[in-house]
């Protein structure tokens, strides 16, 4: 029995590699559409720019679902994402978490691929979630002066979503972090416990609460940061 787990557990991650790939090649798709609509200036008709141009995909009004995959695959595909993902590994290296028997160039290698088989499950999840839950993957600050009510305004913003038709619980954070913690799970061998995959779901949850804080205060962030940099060069 444990070695059938053992094998399907294996399949599972040979599975969620492949959904890098599909992810990258969904991005790939979206962007040879868009290479076939005649690019514009920016001051043309949005409705003439690429599909996956920042300024069309920041000024429609709703998203497609190819627009969807094209600001969810710009993310994977991002330096950023590189850079995070090297990152990450090197810590869970250091500190050996998730727990592996042996450490070495090829256990950073695989914690770097795992890194982005959980990237690509939780961007799928959110993809599909969302498009479904009609859910604004983008920023969207308060835009308000108040402290206090622009971290109420940042924090619902991760729990439930709104629009016209009124406000329900936002979806695509809750399949994101389960896409990602099951997703991640079931490339380790020694973390076969559904303890483990729950718990970085909800690790994974929390993570929406900083990156939604983050968004709304970066301006400020951006601002302090230029402010201190021209004293400093005083």
């Amino acid at each position: 029995m444990q070695n059938a787990l053992l094998r399907l557990k294996a399949g599972l991650c040979r599975l969620n590699h492949r959904a890098v790939s599909l992810a990258l090649a969904v991005l790939a798709v979206a962007s040879l559409a868009a290479a076939q609509i005649p690019f514009t200036p920016v001051s043309a008709s949005p409705g003439k720019l690429s599909l996956c141009s920042s300024v069309q995909l920041a000024a429609a009004k709703q998203l497609t679902f190819r627009q969807r995959a094209c600001w969810y695959g710009s993310e994977l595909a991002s330096p950023w994402a590189a850079v995070r993902a090297g990152f990450s590994s090197g810590l869970g290296q250091w500190w050996n978490d998730p727990y592996m028997k042996r450490e070495d160039a090829d256990d950073y290698a695989h914690r770097f691929a795992v890194y982005y088989v959980k990237r690509s499950a939780r961007e799928t999840g959110e993809l599909i979630a969302g498009y479904f839950n009609h859910e604004d993957p983008r920023s969207h600050p308060s835009g308000g002066t108040a402290f206090k009510k622009r971290i109420h305004s940042a924090l619902a913003s991760v729990l439930i979503t709104r629009d016209d038709a009124g406000s329900r619980p936002a979806l695509g954070p809750i399949a994101g972090s389960l896409g990602s913690a099951f997703a991640g799970a079931a490339c380790y061998r020694e973390l076969t416990g559904a303890e483990y995959a729950l718990r970085g779901a909800g690790i994974t949850y929390s993570s929406y609460f900083g990156k939604a804080l983050y968004q709304e205060f970066r301006p400020d962030i951006a601002s302090l940061v230029t402010r201190m940099l021209h004293k400093q060069g005083d």
